[in-house]
């Protein structure tokens, strides 16, 4: 399976990316006014085996041009990481799905962790339509929002999810199969 994404993520902010130099000629992150905006592609190939056919591995690359209309802000250029590589793992059966990734940043941008893990595992609850799902996931990484991209963060999450769509007046469970 081929997959293609084209995406814009920003964070509506207008202020300078870097803070003010102070009397020591430091600067840092405008984490509270800092404007962050890229624009990207993400490509991949993913295959399951006909022996192991519950599995799924697959790899992508995620490009963010530094040049032209669909370009990273200027201020972004060196620092947030433009060239990423994913390698991705993933079991799913009708009521269990565990979902692993490790992401390298590939241009090594100064001060910004240059891995990422996650993995997620979850669990259908019976009943319930097969719409509701109890989840425990794990990331250590680069922020994923936004402007807090220089940042490391680990963090574990429970709870529930439900996964559906709603057709006409009724909510429709999603498919989740791989």
């Amino acid at each position: 399976m081929v997959s293609l994404l084209a995406a814009h993520h920003s964070n509506g902010q207008d202020g300078s990316v870097f803070t003010s130099a102070d009397s020591a000629g430091n600067s840092g992150i405008n984490t509270s006014s800092g404007t962050f905006s890229t624009n990207f592609v993400h490509a991949g190939y993913f295959v399951t085996f006909r022996r192991c056919p519950r599995h799924m591995v697959g790899v992508s690359f995620e490009f963010h041009p530094a040049r032209g209309l669909f370009s990273i802000d200027d201020e972004l250029r060196g620092v947030y990481g433009r060239k990423r590589i994913y390698y991705q793992y993933l079991y799913a059966r009708p009521s269990l799905r565990l979902e692993a990734t490790y992401a390298r940043i590939l241009d090594d941008p100064q001060g910004v962790p240059e891995s990422i893990y996650s993995a997620r595992l979850k669990w259908r609850v019976p009943g319930f339509k097969k719409m509701l799902w109890l989840f425990a996931g794990y990331y250590d990484g680069q922020s994923y929002y936004n402007i807090h991209f220089g940042e490391r963060i680990r963090q574990l999450k429970t709870g529930l999810s439900i996964d559906a769509r709603l057709v006409g007046q009724q909510f429709v469970p999603v498919d989740t199969s791989p």
